[in-house]
Parts: structure tokens; C-alpha cells; sequence
């Protein structure tokens, strides 16, 4: 899978201009969300898990999103910025790992709503390790911010936030 993967991005790089620090443009990551959930499709089909073509969209738009915060974070250094074949190789490595978890697990997709889960007073997000990114850290405490939350104490042990977080 990360072969297949990195071999499309490597096939698509030479024609696509790029804003400066940019390392993939919003064309490929469109077609990476396209090729994940049809492998995806394609493998829950094979072995038998019944994987709809919703559920294998949704879980490549949530993976390959995954997968390019994952790389940002580590494409920056404390010395200034990775090469860019890190970074995709970085991108492809994540990307490969959450489908084959997901194949693993049976094909049980959870976006990040629902692994956070809330019992009286406390909050708890489970789940694989992930940057969250503003939009993904407001989905992930929503529970905590809604009207009415009694929410005081938050078990944070698997997510790193941004900066913009």
C-alpha cells in the first residue's frame, strides 16, 4: 500500500506548480481521498466486510486529513523543514497504517466524534495517535463545549494539538 501510494505521488509531482512550503497540493490530496477509498472498497469487499462506498469515502477524507497534519508535524524541525520526499514518505506511512487498521478492525470506521466519549464529568478521547487541527479539536470537544456541559476534567493521553488548536 505504501509503495502503491507513494508511486502515484511520485508519478503526479513533476507537473503541478506548488506555493513555496508547500509539499502537496490539494489535486493530489484529492486523488490520494479517491484511490484510498476505492482500495479500501476494494479490500473490505475481498475480505468479505461489507464496507460501503460512504463509509470508505468517509474514511479517506478522515485518514488522508490524518495523514497531512500527521506529516506537517513532521516536516518541521527545530533546524527548519524536511525534505519533501520525507514528508511524503511520512504522508504515505500514516496513510498506509489507518487503512490497515481499519481492515483489521473489521472495517468498523469511527470518526473522531465518536471516539470521544464523555461519563458524568469526564471526557475521554481514545483512539490512535493524532495531531488535531483546529476544526478536528473542535470536533473532538464538542461535547465538552456544548450549552449545558458539566464537563470537568479531560483525558487527552493519544492527541497532540497544533498551534492552531
Amino acid at each position: 500500500l505504501i509503495a502503491s501510494i507513494l508511486a502515484v505521488l511520485k508519478h503526479q509531482w513533476a507537473p503541478i506548480q506548488m506555493s513555496s512550503g508547500s509539499w502537496i497540493s490539494s489535486e493530489q490530496q484529492a486523488d490520494t481521498v479517491a484511490r484510498v477509498s476505492a482500495n479500501v472498497f476494494t479490500m473490505g469487499f475481498i475480505k468479505g466486510l461489507g464496507i460501503s462506498e460512504d463509509t470508505a469515502h468517509q474514511a479517506a477524507v478522515a485518514f488522508e486529513r490524518k495523514a497531512y497534519t500527521a506529516a506537517e508535524v513532521a516536516a518541521r524541525t527545530t533546524t527548519g523543514d524536511r525534505p519533501r520526499s520525507e514528508s511524503i514518505k511520512a504522508y504515505a506511512r500514516k496513510l498506509s497504517e489507518l487503512v490497515v487498521e481499519l481492515i483489521k478492525s473489521g472495517g468498523v470506521y469511527q470518526s473522531d466524534a465518536q471516539t470521544a466519549s464523555a461519563s458524568g464529568e469526564e471526557l475521554v478521547l481514545s483512539g490512535s495517535r493524532d495531531f488535531l487541527t483546529k476544526e478536528a479539536a473542535e470536533i473532538a470537544l464538542a461535547l465538552m463545549l456544548a450549552p449545558g456541559s458539566k464537563i470537568s476534567k479531560i483525558k487527552l493521553s493519544t492527541k497532540s494539538f497544533g498551534r492552531d488548536a
